[in-house]
């Protein structure tokens, strides 16, 4: 008997609630400040001088040469059985994975981490209602 009661109270009360987007007026103050940010980003958004580091470029060359040194360490043993000394050379392993990481960040600095903003100390931009500046700074 609750059942039959309550089922119909609760249709009742989930139908006359209203939805929550037709209970915003349309034209509210979400809408014009979205337009600003969107505004504001495209006039920060143009298109940027970059030029490449000639010292994060020089520092991945460094890098790559110090991974080939590493990834080509040899090691030498020398056996001497009797009258005969025989030599073999192997591959020291141990260096061979940090030489390979060495050498692919010193590809990424060099490369894709070289390149810089044409005006890295100060920013500038321009939105309808403020004017940004900031600074920046980088390793």
């Amino acid at each position: 008997m609750l059942k039959k009661i309550l089922a119909p109270a609760v249709v009742a009360v989930v139908l006359a609630t209203p939805v929550a987007g037709s209970a915003q007026p349309p034209h509210g103050a979400i809408l014009p400040s979205a337009e600003r940010a969107a505004v504001g980003m495209e006039l920060q958004s143009g298109a940027t001088r970059s030029w490449r580091s000639r010292s994060r470029t020089w520092a991945g060359m460094i890098m790559i040469a110090g991974g080939a040194v590493l990834m080509s360490g040899k090691k030498e043993t020398v056996r001497c059985t009797g009258g005969d000394c025989v030599s073999e050379t192997e591959r020291h392993k141990a260096l061979v994975y940090p030489g390979i990481g060495l050498a692919v960040t010193g590809v990424l600095l060099a490369t894709v981490w070289s390149d810089i903003p044409a005006n890295p100390h100060v920013d500038f931009a321009v939105t309808p209602d403020r004017i940004e500046i900031g600074k920046t700074f980088g390793f």
